[in-house]
């Protein structure tokens, strides 16, 4: 019985480590992804307006 025990905290406890890395991974990723800076499509710090009607010019 202690032996059964041991093993279900040993495997919890794997499976909460894994979770943390896949979770840290993913945070990494995210910055890596989005970062602090302007999206890609407002690099020239256009308006949308301005992104409109550069795209569609009237």
């Amino acid at each position: 019985m202690a032996r059964n025990k041991l093993i279900t905290i040993i495997l919890g406890s794997l499976l909460l480590v894994m979770l943390a890395l896949v979770i840290a991974f993913n945070v990494l990723n995210l910055q890596e992804a989005y970062g602090g800076g302007p999206p890609h499509y407002n690099a020239l710090n256009l308006s949308p307006k301005e992104l409109v009607n550069e795209a569609l010019p009237l």
